[in-house]
Formats: structure tokens, sequence, C-alpha cells
């Protein structure tokens, strides 16, 4: 629905035949908002004549129609998760709730039960993996049994399991749980607080505030505890209009439900009855497993060791749940309840089949079914095929042969070959990413196993903000800058730099974005762009170039981080529609973030390939047309694409890129804007913190608007304390943008006259881009289209991603999937160039638009006048009405009727153009760099931005580092406090613990800043008087 993975389980009343589910319900600040049902599930009625059962119902119908969509095909079976704690009258409740929403409930699972399945089977995997490429000798130096505790805290339950694997059966021993401990409790803590202190502070209403606070902040509370502990950050987050809250406020808030987190494992342990120095992996499910004081706690608890944050932190269940769906769909249990997994065609001389078998699964009054789990492992002939297909792997050939059903003989020979052959393979062989470098997201993915991985961030989203934010004390990049952050401080914040890179500074674009953009963007030398920014203290120039390049950095990172090795190649998508500025604006950017960029994919091609990829098995013979139709926050695109026999060819392209959703939420911010005048006789046109605040709430009411008829804009204090809100409907928000809606068709009854098509040759039209949401885009698409059924298939906020990084995986080489054998890609060029006279006039259009690339025109000029050794060339870009100057320099002077310079022009496939010259009589070639009238940077100034890029890692690395010594500090010193109030203390003790407790928390509440030497000195002064009280 929204590109999420998670839809939230929220659900709230518009009006008496209306309602708002999931993410529109948790946006919506109203108080006629259900927050977890499913608690209420086979109890008392409630709510508006409403059972919890018909509630829950509601929104696993909204999860099955978001599957419907994206599947393209009806949903009819499902398997449930439920909490362990969940009895048989709430397991019974979920079955009903299913049939309301017309799903045949296949088996309910408890959480920590789907969560084993996955990491289990992720954990064979990788053992069989190791057996196929490095002989079986390997696998026998894994421990006999391996011991997994799965930490699950989500936002309503806590679930904490613990497993045994050996011999590839996975066994869970124990498990333990809190149904009143979550996310949620976390945030109804921060809420007291907050409402606390509206009482000390003589609010009016204060005998009522809570339900007003819970209506219209409890979602900025959950966004505050993200922020809270985002890379580091020590800062105080905003809530509200004037609430802040810090780290350790919120710590001491949360003490005991740390406690009673650790409580619960222990009772799992103490279930199973084992010790904590036999645990040998701790995995954190769920994302309030992020919180670095919960981790210290559980991190202590297993005496220092270092706890795993899973890839799947919110979707692991999740995940768990569909492997077990698959194959209850696929395969049925044998008599004895176990379900055996035959690989195929096995590595020679190792296992035929694999079994894993989960026993224990539920705690229940009665259970409803025993979950019997398990997931199919790679066939290994499909990775003995994979390493066959390079050609350092043929030197495993020898190997195959000689332990061929006879795994005893010549092992030792065979290990010494495949392990050399493995190195060399990790040598010559390097994997490249896909990146869709957004206008207000960004996205990153890999070709991994013969699939697309779309790599999460470190809060286990597949979006990032394409954001970076400048503070005291560093620079925030990503979903680390939140929407709060970014109004408390948007003179510094910058969330849409791709608007400006490669433009001049006295393009009409960049004037008409300084209207609504908080931050500072000024002159630089030779007419660039360049944003002004405040970084600890210091005013600071940034090109553009280098805060793409930041993003670009921090997704690079993202995928090092996911991925265990180095990343330094990537294809990085940009719109069919940029310029041939700012394409090599997006290069030079790569180049500061330390990436070779491979090429520069036009986001509606790379739509196409993912399309293709899709829908491969699906496509017939026959040739299809489709219309890809992006629309972005910050651009649209329309492209017309015939696909056939494998090959993608581009017929023609049109964008806009003056025409994204951010322009959507500018209108909307002029008419609110315009609104408070009236009302209030106020005017915070020329107030950046208001507006971006505004902003904020437009985002948010343009998303629920998607989905529901009318929305509120509430913002409290909006300006001098005065609070704004307002009632806006879908018709209300389609008035205003009318002009913008009836442009983006405009681009596409451009591309299909520039195609010289009919709109009755488009066979399919694919939707992409988070603004193809909006429902009278997709109405004003249906309605020209003759109301043919667009395609949805695709994730819209995937699919250019996606394109990327098949294109990444071709261009590293690899060939391990039929797929890329097939695939041919002909791209077009979507601007003209063309040589302009003195007069201004066009001379000659040397490469038209629609031509394929790569492209290349020669021509034969002569200079002005005679014996000149250099002269310069006007290239335009057409339709921009643009121009870029080469100049060529070295020729031999001579007369001018014997000046005969070759120049030929070549459009490479990132659609870049690039000059060279030849001097006929001396046969001389000079390579001639774009720059647009010296307003690109030059490789002097990228080395340079390269450099500085890496000092300001290296301050990055530095204040996470003082971050963690501060929790680290700060942890210490509330553990000393929590000792000195045991029984078992003496009087002196705990007089020396509870004093320096409180000198050291004291003085970290005025020492944010401090240097790392001082806070270690504070640390070895509290271990000190705790080895003193020790002793006593």
């Amino acid at each position: 629905m929204d590109g999420k993975k998670t839809i939230n389980g929220d659900l709230h009343q518009i009006r008496s035949n209306s309602v708002k589910i999931g993410s529109a319900a948790a946006e919506s600040e109203s108080t006629r908002r259900v927050f977890k049902p499913y608690w209420q599930l086979g109890f008392v009625p409630v709510l508006w004549h409403f059972t919890p059962v018909e509630i829950c119902s509601l929104i696993l119908t909204q999860v099955k129609k978001n599957a419907e969509t994206y599947l393209g095909t009806t949903i009819t079976d499902a398997v449930i998760t439920v909490p362990v704690q969940f009895n048989y009258e709430q397991r019974e409740a979920i079955k009903v709730a299913c049939t309301i929403a017309h799903l045949n409930v296949l088996q309910i699972v408890s959480s920590p039960a789907a969560s084993a399945l996955l990491f289990g089977s992720e954990r064979q995997f990788k053992i069989t993996r190791m057996i196929s490429s490095m002989a079986r000798s390997i696998f026998t130096s894994e421990p006999e049994e391996y011991n997994m505790v799965i930490f699950d805290l989500g936002a309503g339950t806590l679930d904490v399991c613990l497993i045994t694997m050996k011999d590839a059966v996975c066994q869970v021993q124990a498990t333990a749980g809190d149904v009143h401990l979550g996310g949620s409790d976390f945030d109804t803590n921060m809420i007291n607080y907050f409402i606390y202190l509206l009482k000390e502070s003589g609010h009016k209403d204060a005998g009522n505030i809570f339900r007003d606070v819970v209506s219209k902040h409890r979602t900025d509370f959950e966004r505050a505890k993200s922020a809270l502990f985002s890379g580091g950050n020590m800062t105080p987050v905003m809530i509200g209009s004037n609430f802040f809250i810090s780290a350790e406020e919120f710590n001491e808030l949360n003490k005991e439900l740390f406690l009673k987190c650790v409580d619960t494992i222990n009772m799992c342990l103490r279930n199973a009855k084992m010790e904590v120095g036999k645990v040998d992996e701790v995995i954190l499910v769920g994302g309030s497993t992020r919180i670095p004081m919960l981790q210290d706690h559980i991190s202590q608890y297993f005496r220092g060791k270092q706890l795993k944050a899973s890839n799947h932190l919110e979707t692991a269940v999740a995940c768990g749940a569909a492997l077990q769906a698959s194959f209850l769909t696929m395969r049925g249990h044998d008599e004895n309840g176990k379900l055996t997994v035959t690989s195929g065609k096995s590595f020679p001389g190792m296992w035929n089949s694999i079994t894993m078998t989960i026993y224990n699964i539920e705690v229940s009054r009665r259970k409803v079914q025993e979950a019997l789990l398990c997931k199919e492992v790679e066939k290994v002939s499909k990775v003995s095929r994979t390493m066959k297909s390079d050609y350092p792997r043929k030197r495993n050939q020898p190997m195959e042969k000689q332990v061929s059903g006879r795994p005893t003989v010549g092992v030792e020979k065979s290990k010494k070959i495949m392990g050399q052959s493995s190195r060399q393979h990790i040598e010559t062989k390097e994997d490249a990413i896909g990146i869709d470098f957004g206008t207000t997201y960004s996205c990153i993915a890999i070709w991994k196993h013969n699939a697309v991985k779309i790599i999460e961030n470190e809060y286990g989203s597949r979006a990032t903000c394409s954001c970076v934010a400048f503070t005291d004390t560093g620079r925030l990049i990503g979903d680390t800058v939140n929407k709060e952050q970014v109004a408390s401080n948007p003179a510094n914040s910058i969330p849409n730099v791709k608007r400006l890179i490669g433009r001049c500074y006295s393009d009409q674009s960049v004037n008409y974005d300084k209207t609504f953009s908080p931050f500072s963007v000024v002159q630089g030398n030779n007419s660039r762009a360049m944003i002004l920014v405040q970084h600890k203290g210091e005013d600071k120039h940034f090109a553009p170039e280098e805060i793409a390049a930041m993003v670009l950095s921090k997704m690079k990172e993202m995928a090092e981080t996911n991925l265990n090795f180095p990343v330094t190649k990537a294809v990085i998508s940009v719109p069919a529609s940029f310029s041939d500025s700012q394409r090599k604006s997006i290069k030079d950017a790569g180049v500061i973030a330390g990436l070779n960029v491979m090429q520069l994919l036009n986001e509606p091609t790379a739509a196409a390939i993912a399309y293709y990829f899709q829908k491969v098995d699906t496509l017939s013979q026959d040739p299809k047309t489709l219309l890809i139709f992006y629309f972005g926050g910050g651009h649209i695109d329309a492209s017309i694409v015939k696909i056939h026999d494998g090959t993608i060819k581009v017929q023609a392209v049109v964008g806009d890129t003056k025409l994204g959703g951010e322009d959507l939420d500018s209108n909307m911010v002029l008419y609110f804007v315009k609104k408070f005048m009236k009302e209030e006789n106020r005017d915070i046109s020329d107030k950046p913190r208001s507006l971006r605040r505004l902003r904020a709430a437009c985002e948010k009411a343009k998303r629920v608007l998607s989905t529901n008829a009318q929305t509120v804009v509430e913002i409290d204090a909006l300006d001098d304390g005065i609070d704004f809100r307002s009632v806006i409907t879908r018709d209300d928000f389609e008035e205003l943008n009318k002009r913008l809606f009836q442009r983006s068709i405009g681009c596409v009854k451009r591309c299909l006259e520039e195609a010289q098509m009919d709109r009755t040759c488009i066979d399919e039209v694919i939707l992409v881009g988070g603004s193809t949401r909006i429902p009278k885009v997709q109405k004003l698409l249906q309605d020209f289209f003759n109301r043919k059924e667009l395609c949805k298939s695709m994730n819209a906020d995937e699919a250019v991603t996606y394109g990327a990084a098949v294109q990444a995986a071709i261009l590293s080489g690899n060939n391990n999937c039929d797929k890329f054998n097939k695939l041919k890609i002909q791209d077009i060029t979507s601007l003209s160039f063309g040589l302009e006279s003195k007069n201004g006039a066009i001379m000659d259009v040397l490469i038209p638009r629609h031509t394929p690339i790569p492209a290349r025109k020669e021509l034969l000029l002569m200079t002005s006048s005679d014996n000149l050794s250099s002269f310069s060339i006007e290239v335009q870009e057409c339709e921009l009405a643009s121009s870029t100057v080469f100049n060529i320099s070295g020729i031999t002077p001579k007369p001018r009727s014997n000046t005969k310079i070759n120049v030929s022009f070549e459009v490479d496939s990132n659609v870049i153009l690039n000059l060279t010259a030849r001097d006929m009589s001396t046969r001389e070639k000079n390579q001639i760099v774009i720059c647009k009238k010296n307003d690109h940077l030059t490789p002097e100034e990228i080395k340079k931005m390269v450099e500085a890029a890496a000092c300001l890692k290296i301050e990055d690395e530095k204040h996470k580092l003082r971050a963690a010594a501060l929790n680290s500090l700060e942890n210490l010193a509330y553990k000393m406090k929590g000792t000195a109030r045991d029984a078992n203390v003496s009087a002196l003790s705990k007089k020396l613990m509870d004093e320096a407790a409180n000198e050291a928390i004291a003085w970290l509440e005025t020492n944010h800043h401090a240097k790392i030497e001082e806070i270690d000195a504070w640390k070895r002064k509290l271990e000190t008087i705790k080895n003193q009280v020790a002793i006593l």
C-alpha cells in the first residue's frame, strides 16, 4: 500500500462508514484510534459496536489486499503467527478473524517458532554451502550442539526462546515471554513523563490531557525513541513544539523495563535448565532491540557476549511464517511429524537429504497444532553450477572426479585444490551494487544467490532518507535525520540535494527551490550553486556533489555492513531527463563517495529490467509494448519500452525534472500558509522552522489522502505558541494540484507523440515511484488509456533499485543466471546535442534525441582565422536551451585554409557527451573534458573533496566512540545506583556508590561534548570505588 515491508496494526474511524487501517491510521492525529487490537481478542466486545475480532479482520484484510496487489493473484491460505503466551480463546479468535478476512489458516505458529525456523535455516544453509565449497572436513569443525537465544522485543510483546541445533535438527528447548512488555511501553513512559512536565508547568487542563497527548503525539514519541539512539546520537530530541528528551532521561524512565527484559531471559534459561555460559549466540529480533541500554543489559547478562543484530529485525517472524507457508502448500507431514527435504542432485559424496525439525513450540492451554517447521536448503548442485560458470572454478573439476562417490579418497589433495580455487574466485570477482539515488529516499540492492536482495538500513527500513544534517557535534545522514530533527534544525538540514545537483546558481529551478528550502543556497565560484550550513559552530560551504556523496557513502556503508565485504562498484540510477551536467555531477559524487560508477542507468530503463526479470516466465513470445510512468519525489519520467525475446528497447522518453511529489507538498504548504495568515493574521512564509514543521505535516497528510477521503493537519504551537488545525479533503488536495496532475499526463502524451504511437499500442502501464499511489494520478492514467488496468504488481519504491542491481550484476561479470545471457538493453538519448552559431541559432543537430546509445558523430571544422592554436566549440542541449563550452588547444598554427580539425562527438552509455579532436595535418589527438562554462568540478577539486570526506568520516567515528563511552559511563553509574539499593550492601558501601553515581550522572548532564579521555577517567573512578566496595 505504502511501499513498506510492515503494516501498522492500528485502526482509526473517520466516519460511521469509513475507517483507516495501518500506516494511515498510525499517522492520524485522532482520538478514535485503536492500538494493538489483537490483545483484546477473546474478551469483551468494545468500541463503536466492533468486536476486537472484527477490528483484527480489517487489518488482515488490508494485509491480504496488499499481498494480492503485489503478487497479482488471489490469496486464500496463510500461516499466522501469535505471541507464545496466547491462550486457546485468543488463538481461536485469530482463526475467526481470518475467516472473516477470507483467509484459510494453514497453521497458527508462535513467534519464537517462526524466528527459530528462519535463523536455524540460515545457519544450516551456511553449513551446507561450506560443505559444498570446502569439502566435508569443514563440517566436522562445527560444534556438536549449537545453542541460540532469540530475543524478540516488538511493539507489544516480549518473546524469548532457546533453540538447539544438532545434526541439522533444530529444537526449541524453552520459551518465556511477557505480554505486557513491548516497545509501546517505552513510549508510554515517555508520554507519562511529558504529561508530568505539562502538569508541573501549570497546564490549564492538566486533569484531562492524557487522551489529548496520546491522540496527537504518540507517533512523535515513537519516532523520538528511534532518533535518540541513531548513529550514536546523544543530542536531546524534540517532540511536538517544545518538549525535549535526552538519552539519559529515556534510560532513567525505562530502567525497570530493561530489568524486566533481563528477567525474562533468565526465566527462559531456567526453564531449559541451561547455564548462561553454554549459550553460543544471542540473536536480536524486533525494532525495540536497537536501544543501546537494552543491548548493554543483555550483553552484561551473557558476560559480555557480542550480540548478533538480525538483518530481519522487524520481519524475522514474518519470514519464518512465509517459509512454513511455502512448505505446507508444497508438502505434507509424515507420520512422525517430520518434514524431510531432499536437496536434489547432491554434491558428489555428500548428503542426499537434510532434515530439520523443531519440537516443543507451542505453550498454551490447548495446542492449536504442533508447529512442524522446515526450510529447504539451497540445492548444492546449483552452487556447483555457479562455481563452474566462472573460469577460476574450473579447477574444481579434478576434485569432483576424485571424491565422486568415495569421499575418503584423495580428501587432503581435494581440500588444497578447492581452497586455492576459492581464494582465486574471491580475488578475481567482485560484486557490484545497484543504487536508486532518490530525491527524498534512496534504496540499495545486490544480486545474490540468483535473486535481488534489497539491503535494509540499521532501522530495518528498505528505503533510506536522502537527507544530511549538520549539528554542533557532527553530521547525521539518512534515517538518522528524522522529520522532527529537520524541523528543529532546518537551516542545517538538506533533504533534497538531488534537485540542486548539476545546476547553476542562476538556474530558474534553483531559484524556485530556494523559496521552499530552509537551508541557504548561495553563489559559489564559476556561478555554482553552493550550500551554506553551520557545522560545529562554523560556517561551511558544500557543493551539492559533496552532500550527494555523503548519501551515497551512507548507502555504500550499509551494503558493506550487510554483506561483510568492501563495496567499490555500483550502478546508480538517474532520471532519464537529467542533463549532461547533472549526470556528470552524479558521477563526481560517486567518486567522492569512494565508488566506481560502472554506469548511470535511466530510471525507467531500470524499472523495465525489473519488470522483465519478474515477469519473464509469464511473458508471451509476442513483442510487448510498455509505458513506464515514473512519478517520484523530485521528477516525472514517461518512457515507452518494447520487450521481445530478452531485448529491452527504449522507444521514447519524456520527463520533467521540475515536477515531483515535493511540488505537491509545496502547493499544500502555500495553501496552509495563506489560511494561517487569514485566520491568525500571522505570516510564517519567512520562518524556516515553522515552514519545515508545516511541510512535514503536509507530507503526512498527502500519504493519508491516498487511502482516505479526508484528514486533519494539526500542529501544536506553529508560530509563537499558536496552534494550527485544519481539515483537508482529497478533493481539496486534487484541486490545489490540478495543474501539476495535468502536467504529469502531458508527459505521457508527448512521449506517445515522440514514439509516433497511439495510446492503443500500449499493452501495459507500469507504475513506478511513490507518487503513483495518489488516486488522482491513477485515475487520470486509466482515463487516458481507456480504463486500462494499471500494473501495480511491482513495488513502486523498489523497482528502480531492482533493475539497477541486475545491471550491476551483469556489468560485474556475473553470468550464473540464464536470464543475464538473454537480456539485451537498448537505451536512447533523452536530449538532442547540436552546435550553436555566433548569432545563437542552431547550426546543426549532431545527435538527435532518442538516438540509440552509444552514439557517435564526426565533424570536420576549420579555425575562424589564420595561425590560431586554439578555438572553442559551444554545444547545446537543444531541449534545455543550455550550452557547454569546449576548448580545443594544441593546434599547429597555420593558414586557415590548411587547418582541418576532425572533432568526434560521442554519447556514452551514461548519456554523457565526450569529445575528441584530431588535427588532420599532424594527427595529434586531444581528449577534451566537458566543462559547462567552467561550473563543473575539476579533478583537483574532486581530490580535495575526497580528502575532506575522509576527514569527516574520521570525525564521525570519533563521535560514535565518544557516544559509546558516554553510554558506557551512564550504564555503569545507574548500575551502581541499583547495587546501592541492594539490601545486602552495607550502609557505608551504599553511601560511597550512591554519591559517586550521582556525581557522574550530574557531570554527564552538562558534558555531552566531553573528550573520550575525560569520560574514561570518570569510568575508572567509578570502577575504583566499585572495587573498594567489593573489598568492604
